[in-house]
């Protein structure tokens, strides 16, 4: 536990200060999103573009950087992705990429508690 809060906190303090969406732009997008594991690790899963946004902002395809902010039992945590997306009719639907955490379902559950919210933004 003791090492799951000391690289989430090395992660906090470095995307607080470097948030991904900081180099990609000034336009932030409302972002879907929703937790998963891959084997036995716990990852943030973003699907979609979901405020509003011009669909002439985008190529058919390409990159964009997602943060993820996690909160639970008091405690929170940033983390962030590039992820690929591709303009799929009016929506703009992201690639199965996810925001890796580092930690096991257990440690993340743990630290957040069963329920975190989690907000994610794409910009």
């Amino acid at each position: 536990m003791k090492k799951f809060i000391k690289y989430s906190m090395s992660f906090y303090f470095i995307f607080m200060l470097f948030p991904v969406s900081a180099f990609a732009g000034e336009t932030v997008y409302e972002t879907s999103c929703g937790l998963s594991t891959w084997f036995d690790e716990m990852v943030i899963r973003p699907t979609r573009i979901s405020g509003s946004f011009s669909l002439d902002d985008f190529g058919e395809d390409g990159n964009i950087g997602v943060d993820a902010l996690v909160e639970g039992n008091g405690n929170q945590a940033r983390f962030s992705n590039i992820i690929e997306y591709e303009k799929i009719g009016n929506r703009l639907e992201l690639e199965k990429d996810d925001i890796k955490t580092n930690v096991t379902k257990e440690q993340f559950q743990e630290h957040f508690g069963l329920f975190p919210t989690v907000t994610c933004s794409a910009g």
